[in-house]
């Protein structure tokens, strides 16, 4: 795997962003299909602050990343 996370700290590499790759045994592959399954809503960034990490410590595992 360090090829590729050296090739994207490369200036050549320098413009991927948002993707997830995945390296093994000599190959090296782009995921594709990203789709929002769930979400979490504080209301308006402009009227509420950020989420802190103690909430988001609770919500995160019980709303977002427990089984469908």
């Amino acid at each position: 795997m360090a090829p590729i996370v050296a090739w994207l700290c490369s200036d050549a590499g320098a413009g991927v962003t948002g993707e997830v790759l995945h390296a093994a045994g000599g190959a090296v592959g782009i995921w594709s299909h990203y789709r929002q399954d769930r979400t979490i809503y504080r209301g308006d960034h402009r009227e509420h602050p950020p989420w802190t990490l103690d909430e988001l410590d609770h919500i995160v595992p019980k709303h977002l990343l427990a089984p469908g």
